[in-house]
């Protein structure tokens, strides 16, 4: 009697590929079933792929994070030059006029560095007073180095002709560069 033919017992697994029985641990199952071994480095290379996907996007969180509050201190550059030029008084204007040196860099902050005394003067002589208040603000661009901001001023001012407050409105529009970790102003130009 040959393999083929031979008869099986109750007790004798059938061996027979094509009559096996799911469930019945056949030859042919057991090939089907992945090794323990294949299971694991399944499971392993998900995990892993889990794992990348989820340290891409924390990094992606992070840098979006550090782009977010790139551009809030750029645009808390902007403002806080603009309030420094709008706000210079006679008694104070020596420190005024640092603060305005200090936001600045490049053709803005050498513009007041060579001007520094007559400037100081100008403002001393011609008893001026001016308060300045952003109404508005906003970024048209930014990148990791460079940004274009919009300011609108409202500001009061008085000089020894006209004593009294009288409202002034601007709009300037600043670039900045950033040097280290801080935003300066490097061109500002008056808007209509």
């Amino acid at each position: 009697m040959t393999a083929s033919h031979r008869l099986h017992t109750e007790d004798e697994p059938d061996l027979d590929p094509d009559t096996a029985v799911p469930g019945d641990g056949t030859v042919a199952e057991q090939a089907a079933r992945p090794s323990s071994g294949r299971r694991g480095v399944i499971g392993l290379v998900v995990l892993l792929v889990l794992l990348g996907t989820t340290v891409a996007t924390l990094v992606l969180w992070l840098v979006d994070r550090a782009g977010e509050a790139d551009r809030a201190a750029a645009l808390d550059a902007a403002r806080a030059a603009a309030v420094a030029l709008s706000s210079i008084s006679a008694e104070t204007a020596d420190a005024d006029v640092q603060r305005v040196i200090d936001s600045g860099t490049g053709e803005f902050g050498d513009l007041f560095r060579q001007n520094l005394d007559s400037y100081v003067q100008m403002v001393r002589d011609s008893k001026v007073g001016s308060t300045g208040e952003i109404t508005e603000a906003g970024l048209v661009s930014a990148d990791a180095n460079s940004a274009e901001a919009l300011v609108a001023v409202r500001s009061e001012v008085r000089n020894a002709q006209s004593p009294d407050a009288e409202p002034r409105l601007y709009r300037m529009k600043l670039d900045l560069v950033k040097e280290g970790d801080r935003w300066l102003v490097g061109t500002l130009n008056f808007v209509s």
